[in-house]
């Protein structure tokens, strides 16, 4: 890993990046989804006759009463960002945070790629949906007033940190797109933690084998180059 080829890499990234920039939903991103950065809870369904309590204290409850709530921690990395890198990094924390890790066991195929697709943009078109009725109600208000105008859509979802609605997949075919440029930000997220890892590897206390980690990123990286960049390029 030479800075040369680092530089190297980073032109591609970009050369792919700005190829496909009408693609790319952008909004508010974790950027470090591994395991110990999600917390799972059994909890009682919020719509149980019974106060709200933990599963853990009431051993009782049955599977009907009960649901996964999952909490995000740990924002160190978090900001304004490409979806598609936020995925692609979780799924490649699959594979768990050891310099051991075997990506080509844990990292999800193509069919598993779409379904998990499927389900987020789904539930975020539903959300899209929503503030639909809000924007409608908004821009009745502001009729009146003295600014007049419609509230706009995309301006309501860039208030709440959520991605444009042009950049959404709705086709077979986008959604094709939409697995490989997962698989392109998995690639850019083993890219940016090598680098990650040489940089604390020079600067952490914390007792861990960076150059080694650093470097098994960066052979993926190179590994899955070509197959995960597959058709981004074409004209």
């Amino acid at each position: 890993m030479t800075k040369e080829a680092l530089l190297r890499e980073v032109a591609f990234i970009r050369s792919v990046l700005t190829k496909n920039a009408d693609l790319l939903p952008l909004a508010v991103c974790h950027n470090d989804l591994n395991c110990f950065n999600i917390l799972a809870n059994k909890i009682r369904h919020p719509m149980s006759e019974s106060p709200s309590e933990s599963a853990s204290s009431s051993p009782s409850l049955t599977d009907a009463e009960l649901f996964d709530e999952y909490r995000l921690i740990d924002f160190e990395y978090s900001g304004w960002g490409h979806v598609y890198f936020d995925i692609g990094n979780h799924f490649n924390e699959f594979a768990g945070v050891d310099v051991t890790s075997d990506f080509s066991l844990t990292f999800p195929d193509d069919a598993f790629i779409e379904g998990w697709l499927r389900k987020y943009f789904g539930a975020l078109q539903r959300d899209i949906d929503s503030i639909a009725v809000v924007s409608s109600s908004l821009s009745s208000g502001r009729n009146g007033g003295e600014n007049g105008g419609a509230v706009k859509k995309d301006e309501i979802l860039t208030w709440l940190s959520l991605p444009s609605t042009k950049a959404i997949p709705t086709t077979d075919e986008e959604y094709a797109k939409a697995v490989q440029l997962t698989k392109f930000f998995s690639l850019v997220s083993h890219f940016m933690w090598s680098v990650w890892s040489v940089i604390q590897a020079t600067q952490s206390v914390v007792d861990f084998g960076f150059v080694p980690y650093g470097k098994m990123r960066w052979c993926r990286y190179l590994e899955k180059k070509e197959e995960f960049t597959k058709g981004l390029l074409d004209e």
